[in-house]
C-alpha cells in the first residue's frame, strides 16, 4: 500500500510547527536512514510505501511528543486536512457546502492512499456515514488518522460542534470500519 509524498509533507510541517526545529530534528534521527531520505526529498506527487514512510513516523510522533498517547495520530490527521484542503484546494474547501464535499469524500481518499474505496452509506443535512470499503493495511493507527482528517475537514466546511465517532471497526473485528461524522 502507498502514500502521497504529500502526506509526508504534511507530517513534516506538523512537527515543526507544534515541535519546532529541535523537535523536527529528534523526530528525524529516530527514524531509519531510508525514511529520512524520503522525508528529505518528498516529492509530493510521488508515492511511497505507506507502513514505513507514513504511519511508522507517526507512531514515533506519538512516542517521543505525546507519552505514546496514540491522540497524537488524530492530532495529525486534523493538520493533514489544513495542509491539503487549505493549501491545494483552498478554493474548492471556500465554496463548497459539506454536503458536496461529503459526496466527493470517495475521490479524496484514493488521492492520498492507494489503493483505497470509500462509500457514503448514509447522509442527512447534520451527518454522514463513511464505510472504508478497501484499504488493505488498515489498522488502529490510520483509523485515527482518518478520523482527525473528517474531523477537520468537516470544520473546514464551515460546520459547528462537529462529532466523528467510529461505531464498526476493523480493528474491534467488524467486517469493516465506519466514521460516523455530524455537526450542527
Amino acid at each position: 500500500m502507498d502514500v502521497k509524498g504529500v502526506t509526508l509533507e504534511s507530517g513534516k510541517k506538523f512537527v515543526i510547527d507544534n515541535f519546532g526545529e529541535e523537535g523536527y530534528n529528534q523526530w528525524m534521527s529516530s527514524l531509519d536512514s531510508d525514511v529520512r531520505d524520503a522525508y528529505a526529498e518528498s516529492i509530493v506527487t510521488k508515492w511511497y510505501p505507506m507502513r514505513r514512510n507514513y504511519v511508522e513516523p507517526r507512531k514515533k510522533v506519538c512516542e517521543l511528543f505525546y507519552g505514546g498517547d496514540l491522540k497524537g495520530l488524530w492530532d495529525m490527521g486534523r493538520s493533514d486536512a489544513d495542509h491539503g484542503l487549505k493549501g491545494i484546494y483552498k478554493a474548492f474547501i471556500r465554496i463548497a457546502t459539506v454536503g458536496f464535499v461529503i459526496s466527493r469524500a470517495k475521490m479524496i481518499l484514493p488521492m492520498y492512499f492507494r489503493p483505497s474505496v470509500l462509500k457514503v452509506t448514509e447522509k442527512s443535512k447534520k451527518d454522514v456515514t463513511i464505510r472504508i470499503v478497501e484499504f488493505p493495511e488498515f489498522d488502529e493507527y490510520v483509523e485515527l488518522i482518518i478520523g482527525g482528517f473528517m474531523e477537520r475537514t468537516t470544520e473546514l466546511c464551515r460546520c459547528k460542534g462537529v462529532n466523528v465517532e467510529i461505531p464498526k471497526s476493523v480493528t474491534k473485528a467488524d467486517p469493516y470500519t465506519e466514521y460516523h461524522v455530524s455537526w450542527q
